[in-house]
């Protein structure tokens, strides 16, 4: 089954790009939210103060709903303040020094001083030790209400994974089971994840259902669950990793991102009820995240899918010890190569003829950098035999890629390939310098 057919379905570049676009829409949300908290404080700080008993409880109980007092001075666990700076740290970078941390910071320090000063709960004080606490918060809630719509930023967006073309079977693994058992359950699993996103983009879903993960915490028992176990152990990677801990963190996040946007009222991000309205804001987020975690988890099966019969190739070439001398159009590369690196022959050889396409359409430029690259990957010392077989196979992405600019599909690989060469480089200066080299020439097409 071939990722081409599916159609309705996000790439997962498009995916990870419609998660940012819906956590940036949470600014708004609590910031609407900070204002209305303002301007229930704001009703205490009139002529006279906080008058009266009644009046001295009612304030008492605000404060401490919405900040409340820890033994330092910081926000109470469980109360407003708290609840939505947990939700965005889950969700969300800090941002730097205009970040929304920062902001919480700078607006809710006088306050958090002010209260550090002495160990009262906020309803043991009385009304003249309230009325300057109320104005401190009234303040930082107002910088907080204008400031968080242009401060929050999603997390820093990671390369997308794609499933590693090296793994081999596990032990006591039968081909033969591999080809019918795995392949069915595998599609089956293809085909869940097509109709569950369907069913979620079009709102005919209940929203996530939550279970116990194996280390504790909550997981969602389909992206993380079924789909996780249809792997298995099946096939492993180097340092004998199953590629099922690789797929759990293609699709890390889903459960947290998730687990925010879900409407839950009074608690996190939903707070406080004045807004009917923010049901519906909620329930289309997190349509959009868990949509978008669907389709980077069933593009991550899918491309297992293709990727099966090369698994199955490399873990039958693996039973042999042959030494091999491998020459390509891009360079020589002679050395002892074992189970899954007889593979590099034919990578290598695809990557100069890749190479050559491109110089042959006058890139001169790109085919140079993707030359050097490919040599320097070949050559440098400090790169163990799989860590250079696996970015030799990036770089094989890229030049697919630098050949073909306009498909984005190539260009999504692409871009977390070269990811991949980059951290790999940091251990090398020979390859940094090619790496740095290809960024000048080429990166315009990334």
């Amino acid at each position: 089954m071939s990722l081409a057919r599916h159609t309705e379905l996000p790439d997962p570049a498009v995916a990870r790009r419609e998660i940012s676009e819906a956590v940036l829409e949470l600014g708004p949300v609590i910031a609407k939210q900070a204002r209305a908290h303002a301007e229930a404080v704001r009703v205490f700080l009139g002529p006279g103060g906080v008058r009266g008993a009644e009046e001295e409880r009612e304030a008492q109980r605000l404060f401490g709903d919405i900040y409340g007092k820890t033994r330092f001075g910081g926000p109470e666990p469980g109360n407003w303040l708290d609840e939505v700076r947990r939700s965005l740290d889950s969700i969300c970078r800090l941002g730097g020094p205009n970040g929304y941390h920062a902001l919480f910071w700078t607006a809710f320090d006088p306050l958090k001083e002010a209260l550090h000063q002495g160990w009262r709960r906020w309803y043991q004080m009385e009304a003249d030790e309230l009325e300057p606490l109320l104005g401190l918060l009234h303040r930082a809630l107002t910088e907080l209400a204008d400031g968080l719509p242009e401060s929050i930023d999603v997390q820093a967006v990671r390369p997308v994974p794609h499933p590693p073309k090296y793994a081999r079977l596990s032990e006591g693994a039968f081909v033969e089971e591999v080809t019918e058992q795995f392949g069915e359950r595998l599609a089956a699993c293809i085909n869940e994840g097509l109709g569950l996103y369907t069913a979620v983009r079009r709102g005919d879903w209940a929203g996530p259902r939550w279970e116990s993960g194996p280390n504790g915490g909550s997981q969602d028992p389909v992206i993380q669950g079924r789909f996780a176990a249809v792997l298995g152990d099946v096939f492993r990677l180097q340092g004998n990793v199953p590629l099922r801990a690789h797929y759990a963190a293609a699709i890390r996040g889903v459960a947290e991102q998730s687990g925010v946007l879900q409407f839950t009222p009074g608690r996190g991000l939903w707070a406080p009820q004045a807004f009917p309205e923010e049901r519906e804001i909620a329930d289309r987020l997190l349509r959009r995240v868990y949509s978008a975690h669907i389709a980077i988890a069933v593009n991550y099966l899918a491309e297992v899918q293709e990727l099966v019969p090369r698994y199955l190739e490399l873990s039958e070439q693996g039973k042999r010890r042959d030494s091999v001398t491998v020459h390509g159009n891009v360079g020589a590369i002679n050395s002892q190569v074992h189970n899954s690196h007889l593979a590099v022959a034919d990578t290598i050889t695809s990557i100069g003829a890749t190479i050559q396409a491109v110089a042959d359409r006058g890139e001169t430029d790109t085919a140079a950098a993707l030359r050097a690259l490919t040599e320097t990957i070949q050559h440098a010392p400090e790169l163990g035999e799989d860590q250079r077989a696996e970015l030799l196979d990036n770089v094989a992405d890229v030049a697919d890629a630098a050949a073909a600019p306009d498909e984005p599909r190539r260009l999504a690989r692409a871009r977390a390939a070269m990811a991949m060469i980059t951290t790999a480089a940091g251990a090398s200066t020979q390859l940094a310098q090619a790496v740095d080299t290809w960024h000048q020439v080429a990166g315009r097409l990334f």
